[in-house]
């Protein structure tokens, strides 16, 4: 609107007198609204400048947003699936919480290996019954040789509750148990056996032999040294024992005798059960069918064997003795004394359970076991 021109047509039509006063009302008028345009003209700019780096900052932080979404999607695909959810979780998780927890998960895992030893412990109190110092003695011995194993302390207390069911006359002395069960362990360890196995493997042959405590060391060390020299594992020399042991033992052959002829018995493929009840019959047919001179109680079973090899029987005669089925083994014996004896030599008086013992637990595993 023109303020100047509608108050001039004012003033045509007032007095001369008030003309000069509306004039100034007039320009001071016209300068205020100028001075108001003006403000409100740099006002509007302002906000406009200001809106346009609101604008441009806002363009930055969304670029930057943007930016950093893709690289948290590259990572989440690169981690899989599960790691968002995990650095979620990981990101809600104070270092003071996660400490917390840690030392939570170790007393736990604590309170479960006592109470499992603990419970170990009572099964051997109940079957031994040992009570008191007794008690205290095999406790502190599960820890000691669970330190110096593979086995845990729970183990070994429970590897002396199998030893002790397996050959109950060790009950009665508590250091000849403790030296029958380590040796299961050794033994255990150099098969690569389970240790109620090994127990169960000593302890038979200690009483098929009618053996005492303080040869459980020679007795392991037989076995390893006839896997070593032999085709059959410590494993399948247990499942022989079993049909041969007592009848060997009976008829005068040595643990070492017994082993050697087993053993050769293997390297024809005739292993575990097999091998024992094989050489069961052998020696039943030379005991019972035969003269003095074959029998093994009499002249010893390298002697009986050669005399055997000498006769030069036909195979209607060595049916008679030893039965159809068991004519190869007779053969494979009289046939490789030499053999035989190499063979009892092999593996009498080694130390070769310990020696593998520590060859197959010397491993990272064997290693993490012992901690």
């Amino acid at each position: 609107m023109d303020y100047k021109a509608f108050f001039d047509l004012e003033l045509q039509s007032n007095s001369k007198q008030k003309s000069a006063e509306i004039k100034r009302d007039l320009e001071n008028t016209s300068k205020s609204v100028d001075k108001t345009k003006k403000k409100t003209k740099e006002l509007g700019d302002g906000i406009e400048k200001t809106a346009t780096r609101t604008a441009a900052s806002t363009g930055k932080i969304d670029r930057r947003f943007k930016s950093t979404s893709t690289e948290a999607t590259k990572m989440g695909k690169a981690v899989g699936g599960a790691g968002g959810g995990f650095k979620s979780l990981l990101a809600s998780i104070s270092p003071v919480q996660l400490g917390i927890a840690g030392v939570g998960v170790a007393i736990l895992a604590s309170i479960k290996t006592f109470a499992t030893f603990e419970q170990s412990v009572a099964d051997l109190s109940a079957i031994t019954g040992a009570t008191g110092e007794d008690l205290k003695f095999y406790a502190d011995a599960a820890r000691e040789m669970g330190a110096v194993t593979t086995l845990s302390a729970s183990e070994v207390a429970d590897a002396f509750r199998l030893v002790a069911s397996a050959k109950p006359d060790l009950l009665s002395n508590a250091e000849a148990l403790k030296e029958v069960t380590a040796q299961a362990i050794t033994l255990a360890e150099a098969a690569g056996i389970s240790v109620p196995e090994a127990a169960n493997t000593m302890a038979s042959a200690l009483n098929q032999f009618g053996a005492e405590a303080d040869q459980a060391a020679r007795f392991t060390n037989v076995l390893a040294a006839g896997s070593k020299f032999g085709a059959a594992s410590i494993a399948e020399m247990g499942e022989a024992l079993k049909f041969s042991g007592t009848l060997s033992a009976k008829f005068g052959l040595s643990f070492e005798q017994t082993n050697a002829a087993l053993q050769l018995f293997s390297g024809s493929a005739i292993k575990g059960g097999e091998a024992g009840t094989k050489l069961r019959g052998v020696l039943l047919g030379l005991e019972t069918k035969m003269d003095a001179e074959f029998r093994p109680s009499v002249v010893g079973v390298e002697q009986a064997l050669i005399n055997l090899k000498g006769a030069n029987l036909d195979a209607t005669q060595s049916t008679k003795i030893f039965g159809a089925e068991n004519l190869v083994a007779a053969g494979i014996l009289s046939d490789n004394v030499g053999k035989f004896v190499d063979l009892e030599k092999a593996v009498t008086g080694t130390n070769i359970a310990n020696e593998q013992a520590a060859i197959k637990t010397d491993t990272l595993q064997g290693a993490q076991k012992r901690f």
